[in-house]
């Protein structure tokens, strides 16, 4: 069959990967395609259709989901015995037989199909099933070395700590003997204790607000779930950086929102950019701009402080709302103080500030804050009233006593120290072995992770699944853009927190190989175009 014939339509509302997806199930439908019939291998669909390799990957993902297709790394993906298609080309997903059964699969009902056409798949499923795909083609027993985690190093928490925070939360709330605590709280806000002491602790970052300023919850993501219920409308514009959190993505998409891009340079999210959109269209723009301006997530880089200045401005002049999203303000690498937040600067409430401890106790807390001015902070209270109480009381008296020892400080500086050393570790090795690729890198001035741009005739899908078979699981970049684009294509996510300075540089090794097979398969110039400086 010639796939060529199949009309994509790139400004259109459905994306490609769904797209794509639908025109199989419609020649499977029509008889042009048969059951047992190998599609393309993605590389060679990508360059027929004119798209990316990542966007055939996604399709052929959707249609494994929904039972039209199975595939295995070395031997392609097949059109399955062909189910019943509804008139909408809505596949039945297959369900898996008992073990020695030869019956075919059981059919799910007709709306659970209609249902999964109409759920989006969220770009941290499609990049999990990407990673879980690769990762099939590491035969070795050996375990795999994870470049691209995200996570910290577990190694570094105090669990002894922990212990000891929940015996003395537990002794606090019996010598309090107030039996709204064993109730659902009497301040929908949380824990009045934590509230106190948070809002002495975020002075340190310039904010300077009562305990009725701030709203306890169940880790930043239900901060952003919470902020994208209230203030956000299905076909809603917001400002983004062109790299991102891809948490923070999923949730906003899943409000069906649109993304307006700001670009990045070594000084964290171009203002100058921000402020030429702003005054090109004053009237049909977006009201909302999320930004990592710490440690921004995926590229490590931080918000110059005359540019936090900057936006606080334009956030006065233009009446935009700022969501500030702080995970990584104390694992700080350069100057001896955290940054200032854009919150400093903005003082009439146009700057909702979000604020994590998964990163400094330990994830599996869940844990953090929503801090914005009472009026709105109202709101977002009624909405998380709608499907949540107040973030458990056993959990928040825990966390005030962990955070209130004398041995937190010591231990941020500690981890704060260790991930600096593995930071200038990583630094070193891909100087030595990569910068003769022509790759260039952000360098992180927080947070733990950073962004590898490789040569551009490389595609990181490619070189995921080429790293997997030497035992090396990487991320690709294109999965952190709002906005896919060439340039996002050619990026890796890489996080030095969790691995030793050897590790570090054994990873890089095995990454090098890896780049040096594919060009030299390629048998093309090397070349990449930096997003970021390289100078540490």
């Amino acid at each position: 069959m010639d796939y060529r014939c199949f009309a994509l339509q790139k400004d259109a509302s459905t994306p490609l990967y769904r797209q794509l997806a639908d025109h199989i199930k419609r020649a499977v439908k029509e008889g042009e395609l048969q059951p047992g019939e190998k599609l393309p291998p993605i590389r060679k669909l990508a360059e027929q259709l004119g798209i990316s390799p990542i966007t055939v990957s996604q399709s052929y993902d959707v249609l494994a989901l929904e039972g039209v297709a199975s595939g295995s790394i070395g031997r392609g993906t097949f059109l399955l015995p062909r189910p019943s298609i509804t008139s909408a080309f809505q596949a039945k997903p297959l369900q898996p037989t008992l073990e020695g059964s030869q019956q075919p699969p059981a059919k799910p009902p007709e709306w659970m199909a209609a249902l999964q056409q109409q759920l989006r798949l969220p770009r941290a499923a499609l990049l999990q099933r990407t990673l879980q795909n690769a990762v099939k083609r590491w035969p070795a027993e050996e375990p795999l070395l994870h470049f691209s985690s995200g996570n910290p190093d577990a190694n570094l928490f105090s669990l002894e700590r922990w212990q000891e925070a929940m015996t003395q939360a537990g002794i606090s709330l019996k010598q309090e003997e107030d039996t709204n605590n064993l109730q659902y709280g009497a301040s929908a806000l949380g824990d009045p204790a934590l509230r106190s002491f948070l809002a002495a602790y975020i002075r340190r970052y310039g904010i300077y607000v009562d305990t009725e300023s701030i709203l306890l919850t169940s880790g930043t993501q239900q901060g952003l779930d919470l902020i994208a219920r209230s203030l956000l409308q299905p076909g809603d514009s917001v400002f983004v950086e062109e790299m991102s959190y891809i948490s923070a993505l999923d949730i906003f998409e899943q409000r069906g929102v649109q993304w307006e891009t700001i670009p990045l340079d070594e000084y964290g999210l171009q203002t100058e950019v921000l402020a030429r959109k702003l005054e090109a269209t004053p009237q049909n723009r977006p009201r909302l701009l999320y930004t990592i301006p710490t440690g921004q997530s995926p590229t490590g880089v931080s918000l110059a402080q005359e540019r936090r200045r900057h936006l606080a401005e334009l956030a006065r002049k233009h009446n935009l709302l700022i969501i500030e999203d702080d995970a990584f303000n104390e694992l700080y690498y350069q100057g001896v103080t955290p940054a200032p937040a854009i919150w400093n600067y903005e003082t009439e409430g146009r700057v909702i500030y979000l604020k994590s401890f998964s990163k400094t106790i330990f994830p599996a807390v869940r844990l953090g804050c929503i801090v914005a001015a009472p009026a709105l902070l109202s709101v977002l209270v009624r909405q998380k009233q709608i499907f949540d109480r107040p973030t458990p009381i056993s959990t928040t008296r825990t966390v005030l006593h962990y955070l209130n020892a004398l041995a937190y400080e010591r231990e941020l500086t500690h981890i704060r120290r260790t991930y600096h050393q593995r930071r200038n570790a990583l630094l070193t090795a891909l100087e030595q072995e990569l910068s003769p690729f022509g790759c260039h890198w952000s360098i992180p001035q927080a947070g733990f992770n950073l962004l590898l741009s490789i040569p551009e005739h490389l595609d990181s899908i490619q070189v995921v699944e080429e790293a997997a078979s030497r035992g090396l699981v990487l991320a690709p970049g294109q999965f952190f853009a709002p906005v896919r684009t060439q340039q996002s294509s050619n990026t890796l996510r890489l996080t030095f927190a969790d691995k030793s300075p050897q590790q570090l540089e054994e990873a890089t090794r095995r990454l090098a190989a890896v780049l040096q097979t594919l060009v030299q398969t390629e048998r093309r110039p090397i070349h990449s175009t930096p997003q970021f400086t390289t100078e540490v």
